[in-house]
């Protein structure tokens, strides 16, 4: 929806000039899953029936808890690596991504969406992972992989800095103390998340008639505050109903929002390669090749799953021919 990247032409625009550029993200996230929950949550409210709320405390897993997630955060840590290289991907796409993996990757499914532990570790170490995946080609190209990145490339061109392999060698006590300064951000997310957990929680005590208008008033101010435009607004309005429907009828919403995000990365990438080397420029590469396979596999390997377990289950539920005696035989 709106402006074609490449020619400049109108798509889906209806005549209004507010979609010329499309959606603004920020609403879209903000519609879907904070507004979703909060119709979803109301749609099953009971203002006269009295809830007991159990005391909610918080204490500091073992080490052996977190033993047990260690293939779940170093998969998704890496995904988020890979994901914060590429250009305009950030933390949304390889927190989804890596959430996604983590689903397919596991004995219980069902229990993601739910506080399964494997999905919360995967989602936010895939988030963290991708901050240092973003600095590759942030330092290398000059390129932001992210919008964090793309402050951060402002701010050096600011101070004349122009962020390449020759930043490295002019510049190395900056470079180098950026990188300690992650270091240290990361020693200090720990102890904010270890001491702050228990006021984190409180929020729990938080009356629902109280809870959901904050939740409310915020996504509007949320979404206001971006451009200063109500056209924002009624663009988390309106997602936020898909979002309930979504929910209503048990359809994911994070494969609308990665639709949402890397459609026009995909989209002009798709184009340029037409023009430049036509059909062909998609099988030139070994690396090309070996990214359609993995597709493939990916998009395959769920379909032959159920497939395989459906045959199964058929099989384990067939009762079995009575054995042949001599007698039948004869």
């Amino acid at each position: 929806m709106g402006l074609d990247p490449t020619f400049g032409i109108k798509r889906f625009t209806f005549g209004v000039t507010k979609l010329f550029d499309g959606f603004e993200m920020v609403p879209v996230l903000i519609g879907l899953f904070a507004l979703g929950e909060v119709l979803n949550n109301l749609e099953h409210y009971k203002s006269g029936q009295k809830t007991e709320r159990e005391k909610i405390d918080y204490k500091l897993p073992k080490i052996k808890y977190y033993w047990k997630l260690k293939f779940s955060i170093l998969r998704a840590g890496l995904i988020g690596c890979l994901i914060g290289i590429f250009p305009g991907a950030g933390g949304t796409i390889a927190s989804f991504l890596a959430y996604d993996v983590e689903k397919r990757a596991s004995k219980h499914p069902e229990e993601f969406g739910h506080g399964a532990p494997e999905g919360v570790a995967a989602a936010e170490a895939s988030n963290s992972g991708s901050v240092g995946g973003a600095m590759v080609p942030l330092l290398t190209l000059g390129i932001p992989g992210s919008s964090t990145a793309a402050v951060l490339l402002s701010a050096l061109m600011i101070h004349n800095l122009n962020p390449g392999p020759k930043l490295f060698t002019d510049q190395p006590a900056l470079v180098y103390g950026l990188f300690a300064s992650m270091f240290i951000a990361n020693v200090l997310m720990v102890l904010v998340g270890t001491y702050g957990a228990k006021l984190w929680v409180r929020v729990g005590y938080i009356k629902k008639t109280i809870l959901y208008p904050l939740i409310f008033a915020f996504a509007i101010l949320g979404s206001y505050s971006i451009k200063k435009s109500m056209f924002d607004v009624g663009t988390c309005l309106a997602f936020g109903l898909i979002g309930w429907m979504f929910k209503k009828f048990d359809y994911p919403a994070s494969p609308l929002v990665l639709g949402l995000v890397l459609g026009k990365l995909i989209e002009t990438n798709y184009v340029q390669t037409l023009m430049v080397t036509g059909p062909v420029g998609f099988v030139q590469r070994p690396l090309t090749v070996i990214l359609f396979l993995i597709s493939i596999v990916a998009l395959a390997y769920p379909i032959v799953s159920a497939k395989l377990k459906e045959r199964k289950k058929l099989k384990a539920q067939t009762p079995e021919p009575p054995a042949e005696t001599p007698e039948s035989e004869s």
